[in-house]
């Protein structure tokens, strides 16, 4: 196959998506709260190889980012930081976004298991920034806060690695499905 004609995700031809970089966070609007859980529950969530790092504190966010064609898309996620081997990097058990192609992306590059939510968009009025995210009507997530300023990006709980277990199923009965580590930076 020719390079230019080959797809960045699987299948092959005609991705849904345009190639790399991806624009999404050019002039995107992140709210982000860390948050207590419960260590079990967190843990029953992170697959091997991946560890949990138990000393962590989950995050969940609500997310707006620009796109080519001039609206919003419009997500939400909940991230644990894991380990594998000596990479420590946030591995994402629940993502949602409102845009198809975006999920596509979402899921077929980087392996995030992201489902449909009703489209918003995060609220200002003043000092306070709320978003939620809604799938069916139904909350997921709502995260709310009262601004005293501006965050600084070194003080926001972000980390440069993505660690991402996705699996491929065998379509035939007995055979094994295929499990792909995915790690981004």
């Amino acid at each position: 196959m020719r390079r230019p004609e080959e797809g960045y995700a699987m299948p092959l031809g005609s991705p849904p998506y345009q190639e790399p970089p991806f624009p999404a966070g050019r002039n995107a609007e992140l709210l982000l709260a860390e948050f207590e859980a419960d260590g079990d529950g967190m843990e029953y969530e992170v697959p091997e190889p991946l560890k949990l790092v138990k000393s962590s504190k989950p995050i969940a966010w609500i997310f707006d980012a620009p796109q080519l064609t001039g609206s919003v898309y419009h997500e939400g996620a909940v991230l644990l930081t894991v380990k594998y081997r000596e990479v420590t990097g946030y591995y994402v058990p629940y993502i949602w976004g409102d845009n198809d192609e975006l999920m596509l992306l979402n899921r077929e590059v980087y392996g995030w298991p992201q489902l449909f939510c009703d489209h918003d968009a995060l609220h200002k009025d003043e000092s306070s920034v709320w978003g939620i995210i809604t799938r069916r009507g139904e909350t997921l997530i709502k995260l709310s806060v009262s601004l005293e300023r501006t965050a600084r990006p070194k003080e926001l709980p972000l980390r440069e690695d993505w660690l991402q277990v996705r699996k491929f199923p065998n379509p035939i009965r007995g055979k094994p499905s295929i499990r792909h580590l995915i790690h981004t930076v």
